[in-house]
Parts: C-alpha cells; sequence; structure tokens
C-alpha cells in the first residue's frame, strides 16, 4: 500500500517495481500490489503509513505475548507499531495526540500451533 500511495492513484504499482523481494515472515502482509479498488478510496482518508521489518515485528510480537500475555500473528503484530512511531514523530504537529485512544486490530494467535508460536517468541528473543 504505500508504493501505491506515493504513487499516486493514476495505475497500478508493486514492490517489484521498485526492487523489492516481498520476502516476509509476516505472511498476513506477504501482499506486492495494493487492490486498485481499495486503494483510491484511501488517498484522501490515509493519515499516515509506515512499514516494518521482521525482526521489530517478532519483537513486538514477544512484547505483547511477555507483557499482556496475548497471543497475535507475527503479521498483526506489526499494528503496535504505529503508536510509538507518531509519538515519536508528531508530538509537537498533533496537538491532541496525549488524549488519543490507539486501537491495533490483531488476529489469529489462537490458531497458530503451539510449537509453531514457539518458533515465533524465539525470533524475537534478541530484540
Amino acid at each position: 500500500m504505500l508504493v501505491q500511495m506515493l504513487s499516486g492513484p493514476g495505475k497500478a504499482v508493486s514492490v517489484y517495481d521498485i526492487a523489492l523481494t516481498n520476502r516476509t515472515e509476516l505472511d498476513g502482509l506477504a501482499v506486492g500490489a495494493a487492490s486498485m479498488f481499495v486503494a483510491p478510496l484511501l488517498f484522501d482518508r490515509l493519515a499516515g503509513i509506515y512499514t516494518i521489518g521482521d525482526a521489530e515485528a517478532f519483537g513486538w510480537l514477544r512484547r505483547l505475548h511477555s507483557i499482556c500475555g496475548i497471543d497475535v500473528e507475527p503479521s498483526a503484530a506489526t499494528a503496535l507499531a504505529g503508536p510509538s512511531r507518531l509519538t515519536n514523530v508528531a508530538l509537537a504537529s498533533v496537538p491532541k495526540l496525549s488524549q488519543a485512544t490507539h486501537v491495533s486490530w490483531t488476529t489469529g494467535g489462537s490458531l497458530v500451533p503451539s510449537h509453531e508460536f514457539q518458533a515465533y517468541l524465539s525470533c524475537g528473543s534478541g530484540l
């Protein structure tokens, strides 16, 4: 979606057009091109967008598991990075940010087999 937003609504683009591989452990996000049905709807509504690498996503997954006891898929853990990025860069430019409620849509943890989730946790152990 980031590549599409940067390219504008005129034509469909993919990560391959900018020489990215689309290889990730975050299978829920492994889409090389944005939906041209959805993307035009977001141009006037999207206030921000960010990318996250696999290592950082596994770190968020581990924190959520160890601090809150909530298990999610690695791709869902990426939602937790947004508020920290926003607060790090926008405190002065968004006056009521300190009063904001951040909602992170997370799914899938209950469907991940236990042995696979343990492997996910070890991926984030060094972060």
